[in-house]
């Protein structure tokens, strides 16, 4: 397992992504990808896929738009949602015990 974390808050074209991915990601235990408008098919399909292959234990998917944190994590290989919340609630980690987010503490200055 990977003992770092990796925090993507831009969304690049697919070759920027290698690049920033080569930097240290693939190598990461958990990896925060804010999602702005229009990214999200980068954040959801094209970097999800790349850190799956890789097996990134966990990744976070922040939706500003929609006030939604999404955390994947692998099973079997795999992503499935380990913990999702949308306006309220809190979202918690696989990867590190103990972290959980309110996502209002995150949002709240946004809206």
């Amino acid at each position: 397992k990977g003992s770092e974390v990796c925090f993507i808050c831009r969304s690049y074209n697919a070759e920027g992504i290698f690049i920033q991915l080569a930097g240290g990601c693939f190598h990461a235990g958990l990896v925060f990808a804010c999602n702005w408008v229009g990214s999200h098919k980068m954040d959801m399909v094209v970097k999800r896929g790349l850190y799956e292959k890789y097996k990134v234990p966990e990744y976070w998917i922040v939706v500003p738009e929609f006030n939604t944190i999404e955390i994947l994590t692998l099973d079997n290989d795999k992503y499935k949602t380990h913990s999702i919340a949308e306006i309220e609630g809190v979202v918690t980690s696989k990867v590190i015990e103990g972290l959980e987010v309110n996502i209002k503490d995150i949002f709240e200055d946004l809206n």
